[in-house]
């Protein structure tokens, strides 16, 4: 092979792994650090498994909370009606409440971004969990500002009437969101008893809390 046949393969373009080998229409979404993300055109007919994994993070995005947290909630409030702190059960419970009000949760909007949209080396028809950790890794090294200002949100929450909210003032409260769920997470830490499942939830929320507190430093 000569020189300039060898040069001009190195530098081509890569093509996405599911050109030609899918039977779903495919389109740009957006592009993010020089890297396109394409999704599927038609959102009613989404492959099974990737249709489960979005169902499955909407309605953590629906009730402004993931399984961790929720379990580790019920579990707090558990502990604290067994000791007799009423004090700290009107507190959680409040704070459950207060988390329905939220219009969005940054981190749980990340994680539906990361099964409607994909990139060139992953598969439209199925989901890998641990590829797409790192995806969202990577995301979050922006602040959300410079990310949402590529990520179409309408299309990924069209629920939510952009024309009454500007992407300053949503981003401002996704911010104040993650502040708040780190107090939330605090008071749930405070109140788990010691048993097995609790050190298992209690290790995911301080793992959660970490993430967010290294989301939080980065904006500021």
């Amino acid at each position: 092979m000569k020189l300039k046949e060898k040069l001009t393969n190195l530098f081509k373009s890569k093509e996405p792994v599911w050109k030609n080998k899918s039977n779903y229409v495919i389109e740009y979404a957006f592009t993010h650090n020089g890297k396109k993300y394409f999704q599927l055109s038609d959102y009613i007919n989404i492959p099974c498994e990737r249709a489960f994994t979005a169902i499955t993070f909407y309605d953590e995005l629906s009730m402004k909370c993931d399984r961790t947290f929720l379990l580790a909630h019920n579990e707090a409030i558990e502990n604290a009606c067994n000791n007799g702190k009423l004090t700290e059960v009107v507190r959680l419970n409040l704070d459950l409440k207060h988390r329905l009000s939220f219009v969005s949760d940054p981190d749980l909007l990340l994680k539906l971004a990361s099964v409607v949209y994909f990139d060139e080396n992953e598969s439209p028809t199925t989901y890998d969990f641990k590829y797409n950790e790192k995806k969202i890794d990577e995301w979050k090294k922006d602040k959300l500002s410079d990310f949402f200002q590529v990520l179409p949100l309408q299309n990924l929450i069209p629920s939510l009437d952009f024309s009454k909210i500007d992407l300053k003032t949503f981003t401002q409260m996704n911010h104040e969101v993650r502040q708040l769920t780190v107090h939330q997470i605090d008071s749930i830490l405070l109140n788990l008893s010691q048993t097995e499942l609790n050190e298992d939830l209690r290790n995911k929320l301080e793992l959660q809390k970490a993430t967010l507190l290294n989301s939080i430093a980065l904006e500021n």
